[in-house]
């Protein structure tokens, strides 16, 4: 069994690091917020950076797949920054790429129980 190893850093300035590696490194950085956990640190590090940096606003994109609950539609408005801090973007998906939505999906899984979804 192999043993872990144990490194003088700790998690948070290891993402920090990462985080700036990618500004420093990256012509347009745009951080992908979808609500979640893991999206929300990402984005707390990335504007940390952007304001060492002096690069705010932060990008932050947001796709609406229209399948989000009110509960998350209402963190994402309590979790966005302040106004100058961050910056709502819209980047066009080619038709042949849109992501399924909700009231599409008995029409693609055809007859059974998910024609009885709600549109």
């Amino acid at each position: 069994m192999t043993r872990p190893t144990y490194l003088a850093r700790n998690v948070y300035d290891a993402a920090l690091d990462r985080v700036r590696f990618v500004c420093e490194h990256c012509d347009d950085v745009i951080v992908a917020m979808n609500g979640g956990k893991d999206s929300t640190v990402l984005l707390h590090l990335a504007l940390a950076i952007a304001r060492e940096r002096g690069q705010l606003p932060v990008k932050i994109y947001s796709l609406d797949q229209e399948a989000e609950g009110q509960a998350t539609e209402d963190y994402m408005r309590a979790a966005m920054p302040a106004r100058g801090q961050a910056l709502l973007v819209s980047v066009p998906v080619p038709a042949d790429q849109q992501p399924v939505i909700p009231r599409q999906l008995p029409e693609l899984l055809g007859p059974g129980p998910a024609r009885e979804m709600d549109p």
